[in-house]
């Protein structure tokens, strides 16, 4: 029995001035998929965003209309990013479960509309690509609105205390 099975965590990120005042409680949501016990570089993360994307060579702008595009971070170490508020677990992956076929399940999650009433956000595609998880059984069965409410009052909660990134197990299972 592997005991550093990967799990799923649904991570929170402060957006600098965008985090704070009269937007206090806005943060960037992805997944992170790490092993129980990380080390450097051993974590994919998945997102979404409608920011810049930069072209490596030329470093022009290529999304100047902020379009919403996915992303995968392969190999990152979260610790290295600054933002990061912390995770809450809502899932395990079976050994058996490639990086490609959880990448499989979220990229067709749709991405948010522009303009759309209500605003769509990463919260938006969080919230599909959680039940998109959840139908393809790698994330426990929960009431997902009950859920982000919760999540948002960690990633408060972590705000205000400030110091390094916590996690944290939403499920029934030992994390």
């Amino acid at each position: 029995m592997n005991i550093n099975k990967r799990r799923i965590f649904i991570s929170m990120y402060f957006r600098d001035e965008l985090s704070i005042g009269q937007y206090r409680n806005s943060y960037h949501w992805g997944i992170l998929i790490r092993p129980k016990y990380p080390s450097s570089h051993d974590t994919h993360a998945f997102d979404i965003t409608n920011g810049v994307r930069l072209d490596g060579k030329t470093m022009t702008d290529l999304n100047p209309n902020r379009d919403w595009y996915f992303r995968l971070n392969e190999h990152v170490n979260p610790a290295n990013n600054t933002h990061i508020l912390g995770g809450i677990m809502v899932g395990k992956v079976p050994h058996e479960v490639t990086i490609s076929q959880i990448e499989d399940i979220l990229r067709p999650v749709p991405l948010p509309v522009k303009d759309a009433v209500p605003k769509e956000t990463c919260v938006t595609w969080v919230k599909a690509a959680i039940r998109a998880l959840q139908e393809a059984e790698l994330v426990e069965k929960f009431d997902v609105d009950g859920f982000m409410a919760h999540a948002q009052d960690f990633a408060n909660k972590r705000m205000a205390k400030g110091g390094p990134p916590e996690y944290i197990n939403y499920t029934a299972r030992v994390m």
